[in-house]
């Protein structure tokens, strides 16, 4: 038994209690399931690009990415886009050429219009409703290497 005052102990019993009962409805709130994450396809398109293509980082490409969703539905993880990886943004005009003034024929990749910043590889990319990768395409400067394969035959068994 006790060899407090029977007041002393009746005060401890009813202080404790006062630090339980909050604690036992914290646990209520941490007993809920935890909110999920949304797919980032883009990203995983990302780490699969810079596993396929090693030769591509720390150049300080740009990655533009052009996605389309239709515009009266709510917006969704995009499952079907393309990335570009080059030199600068995909889209954006270094200048415009009008004509050519020199003295003799116009280099070989000379062109008039807009010019862009140089694309390095361009991919396209789909997935499914059960977020597998059903399409993937690429071109460019950057493929054609042979070492590639061998990233891609040790990164896709690793990424269900």
């Amino acid at each position: 038994m006790s060899s407090l005052p029977g007041d002393t102990m009746k005060r401890i019993l009813a202080f404790g209690s006062l630090l339980v009962l909050p604690l036992i409805g914290a646990g209520c709130v941490f007993s809920q399931e935890p909110v999920g994450v949304t797919k980032n396809y883009v990203d995983w398109a990302q780490d699969f690009l810079q596993v396929m293509y090693p030769a591509l980082r720390d150049q300080k490409y740009t990655l533009s990415l052009v996605s389309y969703e239709e515009f009266d539905k709510r917006a969704q993880p995009a499952k079907a886009f393309e990335i570009y990886v080059g030199k600068g943004p995909k889209y954006e005009y270094t200048r415009v050429i009008a004509g050519y003034a020199g003295t003799g024929p116009p280099p070989p990749d000379f062109h008039l219009g807009p010019q862009y910043p140089e694309q390095v590889l361009t991919t396209g990319f789909r997935f499914d409703a059960l977020d597998h990768l059903i399409v993937f395409n690429a071109y460019g400067t950057a493929i054609g290497k042979p070492e590639a394969e061998k990233y891609l035959t040790a990164f896709v068994p690793s990424h269900s």
